[in-house]
């Protein structure tokens, strides 16, 4: 009976980690200063509140139309931070001149 009560306990320690963990991936929002140099297309998704699919389009759109710029390493895919805040600075400014 000892055993059981002791497997029992480490299966639910185990299950405990797994939930904290995914709860953390999914509350993750990014500050801009805690994206790292170059972002992968999660980072951006969490930072924009958007699914990863959403930036995987935007990344096939050429930057001149809108798209965000990004590179490839391997068949990764593959952002520099400042490439990216450029961008939202050009949404930005595109919005007010539609606007404004």
């Amino acid at each position: 009976m000892h055993g059981w009560r002791s497997w029992s306990k480490r299966r639910y320690q185990t299950i405990e980690k797994f939930v904290n963990k995914v709860i953390i991936m999914v509350i993750k929002n990014y500050t801009m200063e805690e994206l790292p140099e170059i972002l992968t297309a999660q980072h951006i998704a969490d930072y924009l509140a958007i699914s990863r699919r959403r930036v995987y389009e935007l990344f096939q759109i050429k930057p001149v139309a809108g798209g965000i710029p990004n590179f490839d390493i391997g068949l990764s895919k593959r952002v520099d931070k400042q490439d990216f805040i450029d961008w939202i600075e050009a949404r930005k400014r595109e919005k007010e001149q539609k606007t404004g």
